[in-house]
């Protein structure tokens, strides 16, 4: 597979603290929060034989950063739920979700194209919007973790 770089949020302080809810799960269907941290790994070959990256590391850490910038001190609602049901109310957002009903300033709320806020979906959506902003070209696989508190998380594998 080449060369394998990483980035590792937890000991480089890159995460977010931000609040969700998962429908209809015993516990985690109330309305909590995390201090999420999220680390990538890169495998692929080099771009050119001068400076031998497979991919730049302050070039990743941006990146990244500018993804989960948007979650930080927010309420993250999933808009693909066919559980949940958002209403937008010009200057608050309305969420109702089984026998709940919030209603949050807009300003504290990201509203994300996702099914569920599970850190899968979170990952998932953190590789895609990762992918998105690069060329792919030596790029043969992307893992991004997302850890809702040190050592609790997921791995999303993204292969190219």
């Amino acid at each position: 597979m080449g060369i394998k770089i990483f980035i590792n949020g937890s000991k480089l302080n890159i995460g977010f603290s931000a609040c969700h809810f998962i429908v209809d799960h015993f516990k985690c269907s109330k309305l909590h929060g995390h201090n999420y941290i999220v680390s990538i790994s890169i495998s692929g070959e080099k771009t050119d034989e001068k400076m031998g990256f497979v991919f730049d590391f302050l070039e990743a850490k941006r990146i990244i950063k500018d993804i989960i910038s948007r979650f930080d001190h927010k309420v993250l609602i999933p808009k693909k739920s066919k559980y949940v049901n958002i209403i937008d109310l010009g200057e608050e957002i309305e969420v109702k979700v089984s026998k709940k009903r919030y209603i949050f300033p807009k300003e504290d709320v990201e509203i994300l194209e996702i099914e569920s806020l599970s850190a899968e979906h979170l990952a998932k959506f953190i590789a895609e919007e990762f992918i998105r902003k690069i060329e792919e070209g030596n790029i043969k696989e992307i893992v991004v973790r997302v850890e809702e508190k040190e050592g609790q998380g997921v791995e999303y594998v993204h292969r190219c």
